[in-house]
């Protein structure tokens, strides 16, 4: 889940479009997102504007769900069945757009917002 996490954000040429059925269907499963991991991946990819690059990636979820390409290509990898029962019903495009955006806020705000404050809200 953390390697999804990284790779969607910081790859900006070519969206992997079964990485983001595959978030979502891991968290079905029970997947818990690990920060602390991405957090250490991040460092590791040396990945230094991570934060724009998963700014950006959050507000193009919109139109990557509602895209031909992604539609094609997972027209290709799920069963006609499955494919029927959601992606061609615009209310779970909806549900997807969804969970990815709480995926990839709580991911936003785990690593950028908890050291914004350095001085509390009321001082005791």
């Amino acid at each position: 889940m953390a390697d999804k996490m990284i790779s969607l954000p910081a790859t900006q040429k070519y969206i992997r479009h079964r990485d983001l059925w595959d978030l979502v269907w891991l968290q079905q499963q029970g997947a818990i997102l690990d920060i602390s991991l991405v957090a250490r991946k991040i460092d590791d990819y040396r990945l230094g504007n991570f934060k724009e690059l998963l700014e950006t990636r959050l507000s193009s979820l919109p139109a990557i769900i509602a895209s031909k390409p992604f539609l094609s290509e997972m027209r290709r990898f799920l069963a006609a069945d499955v494919f029927d029962r959601t992606l061609s019903k615009e209310k779970f495009k909806g549900f997807l757009e969804q969970s990815l955006t709480e995926l990839f806020t709580r991911l936003h705000h785990s690593l950028y917002s908890q050291n914004q404050r350095t001085t509390p809200q009321f001082k005791l």
